[in-house]
């Protein structure tokens, strides 16, 4: 019974990973011709390569957009320009706003109009709304730290860590005061000179050396549409990153959990597991108290996912997540039979 659910997980992700990777090469290979037509300075052509591009389903890039005005500007087609530019702003970043403000001075000809004035302000509010955005977090809000016992047992049932990590907001965007989307937390991992000794060799040979440490900044997403995490992914954990991202879609519902299959590529950086892909689906299972060394009988709510690599194979997730606090248990089942186990043991206010 057991191995035909697997087989049909399996099944169901691969053609699942098909049908969004067609999606995914649509839209990219109509935005690289777009890119061709730019860089060999035909405009006309370019601008409506980028048109039809956009029709498609996908990930819009801020990028994109700022390219499709400035074809449309070098045919002289204000609508075209002022249409991308007002369509960019959701997604533009503090240097894409710049490059519109500043530095692309073929756009100089539009300052003088009204849209362009429009424009400026909706450009300049979002950046602030960025920056305060980080500030003004709920769940990651700075001063208040969350400690975590971490735990990862082998299959053979053999405890190969046993330790705390914390989490700490620091009130700014990822990388950047205005990042765009992530905002920033500082994973801080506790280990001795022994646990460094023991786990130092494995880390190496799968991902890399760089990946043992004491301190590891990322990205976390708070809003109105969801709310995620990187997860712990370093030292003892550095399967996490094969696994689904705890996840919360808002607002809660089965519905809203059933339509999110995210697809995580991982980047060049990350050793053996690097360009390997991992497809993920999840599941909202409905509301539970749980009780924690810092907390007694937290209303939460409880969630499942699965992750398919197509390089390394099916890895679980099971999470809990209170409104206020985030995530406060993570429970994993890795590809290769490892259980990876976070429970929130203490709120550390500053």
């Amino acid at each position: 019974m057991q191995k035909k659910l697997l087989f049909t997980c399996l099944l169901f992700f691969l053609m699942s990973y098909i049908f969004a990777q067609n999606k995914y090469e649509e839209y990219w290979k109509a935005s690289l011709e777009a890119m061709v037509f730019y860089n060999k300075a035909d405009y006309e052509a370019a601008a409506e390569a980028f048109k039809n591009a956009f029709k498609l389903e996908h990930i819009e890039l801020p990028r994109h957009r700022l390219y499709a005005a400035a074809s449309n500007c070098m045919i002289d087609n204000e609508v075209g320009v002022r249409e991308n530019l007002f369509a960019s702003i959701t997604t533009s970043t503090k240097d894409d706003i710049k490059r519109v403000l500043v530095n692309y001075e073929i756009f100089n000809k539009y300052k003088h109009t009204d849209w362009w004035k429009e424009l400026e302000q909706k450009l300049n509010e979002r950046l602030k709304n960025l920056i305060a955005h980080h500030k003004n977090l709920h769940i990651f809000k700075k001063g208040r730290n969350i400690k975590y016992k971490a735990i990862r047992i082998n299959k053979n049932g053999d405890t190969l860590a046993n330790t705390f990590i914390v989490m700490k907001p620091d009130g700014t965007g990822w990388g950047d005061e205005a990042a765009s989307l992530q905002s920033q937390v500082i994973y801080e991992y506790e280990y001795n000179l022994r646990d460094s000794i023991q786990n130092i060799e494995e880390v190496t040979e799968v991902v890399g050396e760089r990946f043992w440490l004491k301190h590891d900044t990322t990205g976390v997403i708070e809003n109105q549409h969801e709310v995620w995490i990187h997860p712990f992914r370093n030292n003892q954990f550095f399967k996490t990153e094969l696994a689904p991202f705890p996840t919360v879609m808002l607002p809660i519902s089965k519905e809203k959990m059933a339509e999110h299959k995210p697809k995580v590529m991982i980047l060049k950086n990350w050793g053996k597991y690097s360009g390997s892909e991992t497809e993920s689906e999840y599941s909202y299972i409905g509301k539970e108290f749980r009780t924690y060394n810092c907390a007694k009988d937290l209303p939460c709510h409880k969630f499942q996912a699965l992750g398919l690599n197509m390089q390394y194979g099916l890895s679980e997730i099971e999470y809990y997540f209170n409104e206020d606090l985030g995530f406060t248990e993570m429970i994993y089942m890795m590809y290769d039979g490892d259980k990876i186990l976070f429970l929130m043991d203490e709120i550390i206010t500053e």
